[in-house]
C-alpha cells in the first residue's frame, strides 16, 4: 500500500490515484506534482489578470484549462473550485468571478502549503 506522509498532504492530492496514473512509480508522481505546480503558478497569474481587464471569456478558458491539469493530478479540492470559477465566468458573474478566485487562492496556497509532506513511500 502507498501512502503520504501526512494527512494535510492528501487533502490536496488523491495520492492512490495519481499513483495508479504514474504506474506506481514515485519519481514520476512527484515530477507530475512539480510540473502542475509551475504550469498552476502561472495560470493563476494569468486569471488574475484576466479579471483585473474582466475579460471572462479568457478566465473560462484559462479556468478550463487549469481544471484539467488539476484533475491529471488529482488534485480534486483545487479542481473543484477551479470549476466553480469557470461557471461564474461562463455565467458572466464578475462579482462571483471575483469571489470565487480568492477561494482558487486559499485552496492553491493549502497545497502549496501540503506538497513539500508529499514524500511518498511504499508499505507493505
Amino acid at each position: 500500500m502507498i501512502q503520504a506522509q501526512t494527512e494535510a498532504a492528501t487533502t490536496v492530492v488523491d495520492v492512490d490515484e495519481l499513483l495508479s496514473r504514474c504506474l506506481g512509480n514515485l519519481e514520476f508522481a512527484e515530477r507530475i506534482i512539480a510540473i502542475f505546480q509551475a504550469r498552476c503558478s502561472t495560470d493563476l497569474e494569468q486569471l488574475e489578470e484576466a479579471i483585473d481587464q474582466q475579460d471572462l471569456q479568457r478566465v473560462a478558458a484559462v479556468a478550463h484549462r487549469l481544471k484539467g491539469a488539476c484533475a491529471n493530478a488529482a488534485a480534486h479540492p483545487l479542481c473543484e473550485r477551479i470549476s466553480q470559477l469557470r461557471q461564474a465566468a461562463c455565467a458572466n458573474a464578475l462579482d462571483d468571478v471575483t469571489a470565487r478566485f480568492q477561494e482558487v487562492q486559499d485552496e492553491w496556497a493549502h497545497f502549496v502549503a501540503a506538497v513539500p509532506e508529499l514524500q511518498w513511500k511504499t508499505d507493505g
